[in-house]
């Protein structure tokens, strides 16, 4: 359990890095982004961006579903982190296209694993 709240609190430090390192646009020319949910948005900011993405803005997340290669885990943060980025990737990567109502951010470690590989854009 000490060594789960250690991991925790570790990956909530380099998120906050991260938050505030992109906040103050420190990014160079060349860097690969991603869109991921933040680990403080809802459930109900998930579902939200997963309809959002998926349903209103057609973009196909099949990948998400039973037989994708990021089904699982089959949690609403990986579900809405995996197709928030598929949108923002759409969207020509716009800063502002990974907001979903202050419930995302960008990040600059790639979030792939296993079969589920993210898209990734790199600044111009």
């Amino acid at each position: 359990m000490a060594e789960s709240r250690q991991t925790t609190s570790k990956v909530f430090c380099m998120v906050m890095l991260l938050s505030g390192f992109l906040h103050d646009y420190k990014i160079v020319q060349g860097q690969k982004l991603w869109c991921t949910a933040k680990p403080s948005a809802s459930d109900v900011e998930l579902e939200a961006n997963v309809n959002y993405v998926c349903n209103d803005q057609h973009i196909n997340c099949s990948i998400i579903y039973e037989v994708g290669a990021c089904h699982f885990p089959y949690t609403r943060i990986n579900h809405a982190s995996v197709v928030m980025n598929l949108y923002y990737q759409k969207m020509r990567s716009h800063a502002g296209d990974c907001s979903f109502k202050n419930s995302a951010l960008l990040v600059i470690t790639d979030p792939s694993y296993q079969n589920c590989s993210h898209e990734f854009s790199q600044l111009k």
